[in-house]
């Protein structure tokens, strides 16, 4: 199954893309996805604890099932002052 994952703030300069499409053997997983980004953009692995994944505009756990069209949402954690 095809997925679009997109990188927002510092995590699409660290990777170089906004967005990536990413294919997954179906009945895959959100920490499948992630474990795939990684080795896919290994720049991005110091921040493997701080990833917060959304899938389809909700934040998602590692367990989710992901389905073919999926878009995937890599972003830091917000920072304010």
């Amino acid at each position: 199954m095809m997925l679009k994952v997109r990188f927002l703030a510092n995590y699409r300069e660290l990777v170089g893309r906004s967005e990536w499409l990413l294919e997954l053997p179906e009945g895959a997983t959100v920490g499948s996805l992630v474990d795939e980004t990684l080795r896919q953009f290994p720049r991005l692995r110091e921040h493997k604890e701080e990833l917060i994944i959304s899938v389809n505009k909700k934040q998602a756990s590692a367990r989710q099932v992901l389905h073919e069209g999926d878009e995937a949402v890599l972003l830091p954690p917000a920072v304010g002052g």
